[in-house]
């Protein structure tokens, strides 16, 4: 569709230009940075049409074994400066939350969660 092999791996610049593809308003960027023992976690949300960016959040981790805890107060942060209410911002988004519409990684659901590569995601912008 892109004309990339389907191992081409996702860099800022194929995910904005996916993200036009497939008529997302914004995208977000993750990244984590590890020094000695501490995490530095940082979130971007980016406009897609013009790579402006929206909001950005940072969170830190005492060791490995509390970078989750970190993401999830740095998502909660992030949630908020887009404009989600306060009160779906503290509702839980795993397995336990309640059933409402939640945001996508992927389009038509394809299992491309966490994946760096195109292969997986091309076929669900491509299936829009």
């Amino acid at each position: 569709m892109m004309g990339l092999p389907s191992d081409t791996p996702l860099t800022a610049k194929i995910a904005q230009e996916v993200c036009q593809r497939a008529d997302a308003a914004a995208l977000l960027e993750g990244s984590i940075a590890q020094i000695g023992t501490q995490y530095t976690l940082v979130l971007k949300a980016v406009n897609c049409a013009n790579g402006e960016l929206l909001a950005s959040t940072e969170a830190q981790a005492n060791g490995k074994n509390h970078v989750l805890d970190a993401l999830d107060k740095a998502t909660s942060i992030m949630r908020n400066k887009l404009g989600e209410s306060l009160s779906t911002v503290n509702e839980p988004i795993g397995p336990s939350a309640p059933s409402r519409p939640r945001p996508r990684l992927c389009d038509a659901g394809r299992n491309c969660q966490g994946s760096r590569r195109l292969s997986g995601f091309l076929p669900a912008v491509e299936g829009r």
